[in-house]
């Protein structure tokens, strides 16, 4: 039997994309006409979950194939174990010609930007994260970048970079240039795009396209979180109007994901000139945005879809257009996808499996769960604040809230081990208004999911594994 022809690969990582913030996703007022394009040209996977909805847990989870809690990526700034291989080394182990350009995030720097290294076996001739770009703009031009954000609209268009100053412009006229140059062997490329996270910079042309009035408001923005978790509770304070902090935030967030579209689509018109018949283009973002969804702002202290659920779009040879997925899959599923597309072989350590049998078969259900998890969301160390005793301590960057939850085809249990579990059903209640965890019609379905973690959670060797978990639900 012959050997499959590599193809090359073209993964497009960003940053913070609300998946409902994509008009292929079914938002009537975005503008993303290169990824409906992407969707329209293959396959849109409607369930898609990272291994934590947090920037450097999710890429490692990415980057090694392996669960947050197996790599050693559980918060922001952390970096892989040392022994676990990453996906540049497997690849430049296996020559394949390789170049990573962008944001980082698990160099364990503990630098948001970067230490301007080139990290993971890719090779510093295309790098250019943070730290490289902040270098090349000056110390005066990120200030200004940093705080990009901050004020009234009058002073966000004032504060407005020229779009060839802008960090993602930067990675696409690299990310062009890399696919253009002959090749005499199969190359993966990954654009590591920081955009639409904060501070949300774009070019003025992009924020003047938006209005104030042009914005949706999703039906959980009203959640009054009863039955929710009290650090929920907590979380939403401080945003009691929060529609009117929606309309400010919309205005340059959809600016910046227009944008963010628009260099995307530099990347994918360079495939089709130059290897429209051999290349696979995957994209994906490696977390969500809650957008003021049940109150909160932001990511990784709750499992709700508009943070937890990510867009995942895929085109290329082999791949049906215009098609979608309902089943659960997971960011583990792309490092095993990566290697089935570059005929490279299995490799039986990673957690997820290859997405090639759904390209074949788009209804196809690749796994029965996906599992996401969450400890911490930084380790700077700073402690809680004690509220009074009736309130939650503060969830800042240096507390420890572990979560492990599991999504199947119609619900999600999230188990809170400090605070109250959620079980949502996805068909009656898409927008997870009605935590039915205390519903005791629903208990089998609670204990299914609980017992489906505890396997997860042993097969994959999850440090956390043990009888906080196991006695959760005791039968």
């Amino acid at each position: 039997m012959s050997q499959p022809t590599p193809q090359n690969v073209v993964f497009i990582l960003t940053d913070t994309f609300n998946k409902h913030h994509i008009g292929a996703y079914g938002c009537d007022v975005a503008r993303t006409p290169n990824l409906d394009r992407l969707a329209a040209d293959g396959l849109r996977f409607d369930r898609a979950y990272p291994g934590s909805p947090l920037c450097t847990p999710a890429r490692g989870c990415i980057f090694t194939g392996l669960h947050p809690a197996s790599n050693g990526c559980t918060f922001n700034d952390a970096t892989p174990y040392r022994q676990v291989p990453i996906l540049g080394e497997v690849l430049r182990d296996a020559d394949i010609d390789i170049a990573y350009t962008g944001k980082w995030h698990i160099e364990g720097s503990g630098l948001y930007l970067g230490d301007g290294r080139a990290d993971g076996g890719f090779p510093e001739k295309w790098w250019y994260d943070g730290r490289n770009y902040a270098d090349d703009i000056g110390p005066e031009r990120e200030a200004i970048w940093r705080r990009f954000n901050r004020g009234t609209w009058k002073e966000i268009l004032e504060r407005a970079f020229s779009e060839e100053d802008c960090w993602a412009t930067r990675l696409a006229d690299r990310a062009v240039e890399f696919i253009e140059q002959p090749h005499d062997k199969p190359f993966f490329l990954c654009v590591s795009i920081d955009e639409p996270h904060g501070p949300f910079m774009s070019p003025r042309e992009y924020l003047e396209q938006t209005s104030a009035d042009d914005f949706e408001i999703r039906p959980n923005v009203h959640d009054d979180l009863q039955n929710k978790p009290n650090w929920h509770k907590f979380l939403a304070k401080g945003h009691r109007n929060v529609e009117e902090d929606l309309r400010f935030f919309w205005r340059y967030y959809s600016a910046c994901c227009t944008y963010t579209d628009a260099q995307i689509g530099r990347i994918i018109d360079a495939v089709h000139r130059n290897h429209g018949d051999d290349t696979l283009i995957v994209f994906t973002s490696d977390h969500g945005e809650q957008m003021g969804c049940h109150g909160c702002w932001g990511k990784g202290y709750m499992m709700y879809e508009e943070s937890a659920g990510v867009p995942l779009i895929v085109s290329g040879p082999g791949v049906p257009e215009g098609a979608s997925n309902p089943h659960p899959v997971s960011h583990l599923e792309l490092f095993p996808t990566f290697l089935d597309a570059l005929s490279l072989p299995a490799d039986p350590r990673l957690h997820g499996h290859s997405l090639s049998p759904v390209f074949e078969n788009p209804e196809k259900r690749l796994r029965e769960h996906v599992m996401i998890g969450h400890e911490r969301f930084g380790n700077d160390g700073r402690p809680g604040i004690d509220h009074r005793c009736d309130q939650p301590i503060s969830p800042n960057k240096g507390e420890y809230f572990p979560i492990r939850c599991m999504v199947d085809d119609r619900y999600k249990l999230v188990i809170n081990l400090f605070d109250k579990d959620e079980l949502y059903d996805h068909t009656e209640d898409p927008y997870e208004m009605h935590n039915r965890i205390d519903d005791p019609t629903l208990h089998p379905v609670r204990d299914r999911l609980h017992q489906a973690m505890l396997e997860e959670m042993y097969r994959t060797r999850d440090p956390l594994r043990g009888s906080c978990w196991n006695d959760r639900y005791a039968s």
